[in-house]
């Protein structure tokens, strides 16, 4: 099954080309440079400089620096920032246009390079295609992002630990090479008629390369490390003398002993005190509020179900809940009272209340059939505190 999908890779890719947008799938980019270093100076103390090449890898959010080490200037990490989108989504462009018009000379991880033999399987374009159209962070029949396939056994740092089983499946069933059990990777590779490439040399990690904003971020937690730091060598001191204490404790008459424990007694019961205090001042210092689902409620609805009120407040406040209108809108509804509904409820312990105000008889008749806008105020009482708030019933 395995053969069948890697005869179709180089179609596979030109279709998922075509059919998915190059922004749906984040791609590796590869900026390449020249440095110079400074040598010893010659003969006639003028100081001379050699150039070496230097790249900048970035995967999936990842950024390293490699210098170049290997000698190999070709067969590396795929650079898409020479490949634009509507370039590669031509039907024309293959997977070994893909190959080498990508290709670029780092290797962010060890290679097994040969021409003969199986070592010779592991640079065929298919195969190199087959393990990056299988791996965990990427669709089936994805394009490339290495032109080649790693000779290791752990990511590169690149976000590509989760491809490192993948890429170790397809050496094996390539070469018969289990990259997990080799302890010698360089005799593995010379094994199957190739030879040994290290990786390019790291310069600079994604740590280093963000370090000044790390030390920004990390600042105020190592501040506070060495605050506490400062407190724990301050609280083992008390400590040990507070063990001192003990031991002169323990070695004096039982009368002391027995002094000590009402001593402690009497602590306990002050700090259960204190926090039983605590606990009702919490309480006691809630606001006492009233709030609605809305700004308004159809009369209708009032008079026939009732008016819906969320009371907060102190856990265990027995308040009574009236909803009260002007004295001209009671003349005007030719009600007796202002207060068109009233109800009666408890404060949970966790300091809201939910209740249903049903409207009196007499208001239920003249609020089913409003013929305008009835302000209403939600007065709510309890035994120390009231607290009100608008409310309009539509017509």
């Amino acid at each position: 099954m395995k053969t069948m999908f890697k005869k179709a890779v180089p179609a596979l890719l030109a279709a998922v080309a075509l059919i998915v947008p190059s922004s749906a799938i984040a791609h590796g980019s590869v900026w390449t440079t020249s440095v110079k270093t400074a040598t010893a100076a010659d003969g006639g103390g003028i100081v001379v400089t050699t150039s070496k090449t230097s790249y900048l890898a970035s995967n999936h959010g990842y950024v390293i620096a490699y210098t170049e080490a290997n000698g190999l200037s070709d067969h590396g990490m795929i650079n898409y920032k020479a490949l634009p989108g509507s370039y590669r989504n031509q039907a024309s462009f293959t997977l070994d246009r893909l190959l080498s018009e990508g290709d670029t000379g780092v290797q962010t991880h060890a290679t097994c390079q040969g021409s003969s033999g199986d070592a010779a399987k592991l640079w065929i374009p298919a195969n190199i295609a087959a393990w990056q159209s299988q791996t965990p962070s990427t669709p089936a029949g994805s394009e490339p992002f290495w032109n080649y396939i790693p000779w290791q056994n752990t990511g590169a740092g690149l976000g590509d630990g989760a491809e490192v089983a993948t890429w170790v499946a397809e050496v094996k069933e390539l070469t018969g090479v289990d990259l997990a059990a080799a302890s010698d990777l360089s005799a593995a590779c010379a094994g199957i008629g190739g030879t040994y490439k290290a990786a390019d040399t790291v310069a600079s990690t994604t740590a280093s390369l963000t370090s000044g904003y790390s030390a920004d971020i990390s600042k105020p937690l190592n501040d506070q490390i060495s605050s506490l730091t400062a407190d724990k060598a301050t609280l083992t001191g008390q400590l040990s003398g507070l063990q001192a204490d003990l031991a002169a404790a323990n070695s004096a008459k039982s009368a002391a002993l027995s002094a000590k424990a009402t001593a402690e007694s009497a602590a306990s019961t002050a700090v259960a005190t204190k926090n039983a205090a605590l606990a009702d001042v919490a309480r006691l210092s809630r606001t006492l509020s009233a709030s609605t689902a809305g700004a308004t409620l159809a009369g209708s609805v009032a008079a026939s179900t009732g008016a819906p009120v969320s009371v907060s407040g102190p856990g265990g406040l027995a308040v009574t809940i009236n909803l009260v209108i002007s004295q001209a809108k009671a003349t005007a509804l030719h009600l007796s009272s202002t207060t068109i509904g009233t109800a009666t409820a408890t404060i949970g312990a966790g300091g809201t209340v939910s209740k249903t105000v049903a409207l009196s008889s007499a208001a239920k008749t003249k609020v089913k059939k409003l013929s305008a806008n009835l302000g209403v105020t939600i007065q709510v009482s309890g035994s120390d505190r009231a607290a009100a708030k608008g409310w309009t019933f539509t017509k």
